[in-house]
């Protein structure tokens, strides 16, 4: 794991900040300047609000850590002046809150995200699953999308002044694959059968057809919207780059014999062309996945990068920070690399695996958890390799705001340092500690 830097009773001198600089491992062996920024930045920012006594490290329930002084701004619905901190400073970056499919108020979290989050300067907004059945009716339907979803979906953050951003699922999730597409346009699909699961041909006229009518739809809807962020198009199971079971043999012979070894890496290419051409004001995301590297990682980087779609996963975990600390490749992808050599040519964005395991203390996990680990590492690793927007699960944020979450008491002050030396590089809501009603 990346070493934190110790502090020395307040003052911060020059052991210090070698102690700091030695946090930063050497990736190459000619590493251009600005590829150590990033962590170098929230490194120092650890060890001044450590040494200082920072708001974060003390912050009451609900508040941000910022002290608003020569802190970037995130991407705001007003327009935002660039953060020169990040490798791409006119695109989005922040972090923001994976908020779910729900609104706020029908959601389990929802109250606690409105209450501890909302109004948290550290968290730029919000980041929403939009599920395509609920949105759109059908080309025989008069109209054929219901946008109240979608707004219900934005209101809350829009209210408070922060941005939104779309994940458009093209299906369901595990378990829920077939779920996810609109059943009008069900019985129209040739479909593969791998375990539970039941998961559409994607390359198949019928559903490309309507899966780009309706983002293309979405896009322009919402091209205007101040309070819209970006949007991540899904290519294949939810809003990822990925064909579900293909690492289990018995599905993989389903999926090849619907055409999978040909056809999907084409798919993928036409589906980042088609964001292409629709010349999106709000920055469209294309990902790649860790879980088959298929198409490669590279190829899909060097696709997004000629197109300017943003590139990234959903997969963050204690492996890439093992791996980076180590100098090994960040798993089979090799991402960290990717992010280096695409640094600043595209937005890159990072979602962790599942929630963070801070460690024990909070009750039974599943082992998904246990294999994201811990949150700071994870920021540290992320930032070091020129991440610049973060898709945070809300029970890390809950962990760190929220009295009533389990593990509060032990872990609440290192994520609360955490996520705001990350803010102090990614950009804050305005700047300044904006604190939320208190409980």
């Amino acid at each position: 794991m990346l070493a934190r830097p110790e502090q020395q009773g307040g003052v911060i001198g020059g052991q210090t900040l070698a102690v700091a600089l030695a946090a930063i491992p050497n990736r190459r062996a000619h590493v251009r300047v600005h590829g150590l920024l990033p962590l170098l930045q929230v490194c120092i920012v650890l060890v001044l609000m450590t040494a200082c006594g920072s708001h974060g490290a003390a912050s009451a329930a609900g508040t941000s850590s910022g002290n608003g002084l020569g802190t970037p701004v995130c991407t705001s619905p007003g327009g935002s002046p660039p953060d020169t901190k990040v490798a791409e400073p006119s695109a989005p970056h922040g972090l923001f809150v994976l908020a779910g499919a729900q609104p706020l108020t029908q959601s389990q979290l929802g109250p606690s995200i409105q209450h501890y989050l909302v109004n948290n300067s550290d968290v730029c907004g919000g980041t929403v699953f939009v599920n395509w059945p609920r949105v759109d009716n059908g080309p025989a339907a008069n109209p054929r999308y219901n946008w109240s979803v979608i707004d219900q979906l934005i209101a809350p953050w829009a209210q408070a002044g922060k941005i939104v951003n779309l994940l458009l699922n093209g299906t369901g999730y595990h378990g829920h694959v077939l779920a996810g597409v609109p059943p009008w346009l069900q019985p129209q699909l040739q479909t593969v059968t791998c375990g539970t699961d039941i998961a559409p041909v994607y390359w198949q006229a019928a559903y490309v057809t309507n899966w780009q009518s309706y983002v293309t739809a979405v896009v322009q809807h919402y091209a205007s919207n101040p309070n819209v962020g970006y949007m991540h198009v899904g290519v294949g199971t939810g809003a990822q780059t990925l064909v579900v079971g293909v690492r289990n043999a018995p599905c993989l012979a389903g999926w090849n014999a619907a055409g999978y070894q040909s056809q999907w890496p084409l798919y993928v290419q036409q589906m980042i062309a088609f964001a292409a051409s629709l010349h999106s004001p709000k920055q469209l995301i294309v990902s790649f996945n860790d879980y088959a590297n298929d198409p490669p990682a590279a190829q899909i980087a060097q696709q997004d990068a000629a197109a300017g779609i943003g590139f990234g996963f959903d997969g963050l975990q204690a492996r890439d920070v093992t791996g980076y600390s180590s100098h090994q490749p960040c798993d089979q992808t090799n991402w960290c690399a990717l992010y280096d050599q695409y640094a600043g040519k595209m937005p890159l964005f990072v979602q962790t695996l599942y929630q963070s395991y801070p460690g024990p203390g909070i009750g039974s996990v599943t082992p998904g958890i246990e294999m994201t680990g811990p949150l700071p590492p994870l920021l540290q690793t992320a930032l070091a390799v020129h991440t610049q927007i973060f898709e945070l699960y809300a029970q890390d944020w809950l962990l760190a705001f929220d009295p009533s979450a389990q593990g509060y008491s032990q872990y609440h002050a290192q994520y609360v340092q955490a996520l705001g030396a990350a803010a102090q590089v990614v950009g804050t809501a305005g700047g300044a500690a904006l604190p939320t009603v208190g409980p």
